[in-house]
């Protein structure tokens, strides 16, 4: 995810929602560009670890909240 494009490369997949791994960003959040990205990973660790997906700008729209859970 820390590459450029790779968010415009799932928009011509054509896709409602996916799922990505290894996202290796610290905390968790939302970002809103053309897709909604949600994610989580370690609060005192960066760039290890890390999930969240992203869902098109039609899902977004009915998407209330998000609250991320480790075990």
């Amino acid at each position: 995810m820390l590459k450029p494009g790779r968010m415009k490369e799932i928009g011509k997949a054509k896709v409602d929602i996916v799922a990505v791994q290894e996202t290796r960003w610290q905390g968790q959040g939302r970002i809103d560009k053309d897709f909604s990205l949600f994610y989580s990973g370690p609060k005192e660790r960066m760039r290890q670890y890390g999930t969240g997906f992203i869902i098109n700008a039609k899902m977004g729209k009915s998407f209330l909240s998000f609250e991320p859970l480790s075990d």
